[in-house]
């Protein structure tokens, strides 16, 4: 999937990854008596900094990530450190800054894509 089609659970999952969160810590599942599907660590708290500023703002505080809106459209951008070495710019966008700025860590880890599944 591209990281810029991204959203919802999909998306606070492969951030959390990006973060540095493990596989076996973050679960995808249903919420009960609805079709949302929410992003879980360790099965007891919901992972959701594309859309909790609470979760999502530590992130861009620790990242650096920098934005600019044009029109109605957020575009994140950070400099990272790329293999083998140097220096890296990811850029990213999205409805609002939450988004645009997870899609933007998702992207300087992955790349433009990632499964569809989360592995």
């Amino acid at each position: 999937m591209r990281v810029a089609h991204l959203t919802d659970a999909m998306l606070d999952y492969w951030c959390g990854r990006a973060s540095g969160i493990g596989a076996a810590d973050l679960v995808i599942q249903p919420v009960p008596r609805t079709d949302l599907l929410i992003c879980v660590y360790r099965r007891a708290t919901r992972y959701d900094p594309s859309t909790n500023p609470v979760c999502g703002w530590p992130i861009i505080e620790r990242d650096h990530i920098a934005f600019e809106w044009d029109d109605d459209v957020c575009h994140a951008e950070m400099e990272h450190v790329a293999a083998p070495g140097g220096q890296q710019r990811s850029f990213s966008y999205g409805p609002t800054s939450l988004v645009a700025a997870m899609r933007c860590k998702v992207a300087s880890v992955y790349g433009d894509t990632v499964p569809d599944v989360p592995a």
